[in-house]
């Protein structure tokens, strides 16, 4: 599975809501698809998911 994030001009607000609401709906899924790949655009997102993916 291949997600594409909308690149744009979004506040850190905006960003972790992206991040929790992806990662909560891949985890929720009822699949068997066993890998998804967050497509993201800069290092900033990156840190976002990063951070909600340990944290």
């Amino acid at each position: 599975m291949h997600i594409t994030l909308v690149q744009g001009d979004i506040t850190a607000q905006q960003a972790d809501a992206a991040a929790r609401i992806a990662l909560e709906t891949v985890r929720q899924a009822g699949t068997s698809v066993e890998d998804v790949r967050f497509v993201l655009f800069d290092s900033a997102a990156y840190a976002v998911f990063e951070a909600r993916l340990v944290g």
